[in-house]
């Protein structure tokens, strides 16, 4: 499933989360809570309360443009892709690394994700694919060398169909 505007939440480390004021999201990881702020309006003649609440902000929020995720069960999503699209090569190429660098390393602390996760930097016609390589007992972040979409073999829409085909139900 593929999901614009995905959010890419803080994982919480087990270890150190308060349950009261945490919340168990779809990839099987703890989220802060978003708190509501309630507001309390007494009527003039003291008789009737009127609570009203207010959703909550959530601090830390990443916002890709999409994620892609595989649908396990009614409440389990596995991270399958991200991809962050800029419209032209105008906008500085090291920055838009940089913040897919950032979606990628979140979406590493997520419990359900793929194994082979990888997040893609769309740059005008040019892809970035950014990915984790195991060495040994170390993990390492892997920027490949970017490729032309347009270009003769379409790279970009066969690496999207190989990620399509593993994770088939």
């Amino acid at each position: 499933m593929v999901k614009p505007q995905g959010l890419l939440r803080k994982a919480l480390d087990p270890d150190d989360v308060d349950l009261q004021n945490a919340s168990f999201g779809s990839t099987g990881a703890y989220h802060e809570s978003r708190h509501l702020r309630m507001y309390h309006n007494l009527s003039a003649d003291y008789q009737n309360i009127l609570i009203i609440c207010l959703a909550g902000s959530e601090a830390d929020l990443f916002i890709p443009d999409f994620i892609t995720v595989k649908v396990l069960d009614f409440q389990t999503h596995q991270l399958v892709s991200i991809v962050e699209i800029k419209r032209n090569e105008e906008v500085s190429q090291s920055r838009a690394i940089e913040q897919v660098i950032g979606y990628f390393t979140r979406a590493m602390k997520h419990p359900s994700r793929d194994s082979e996760l990888c997040a893609y930097l769309v740059m005008g016609k040019m892809v970035h694919r950014i990915r984790m390589e195991r060495n040994g007992n170390r993990w390492y972040l892997v920027q490949d060398p970017a490729f032309d979409m347009l270009a003769p073999g379409d790279e970009f829409t066969t690496q999207l169909c190989e990620i399509a085909i593993r994770n088939w139900n």
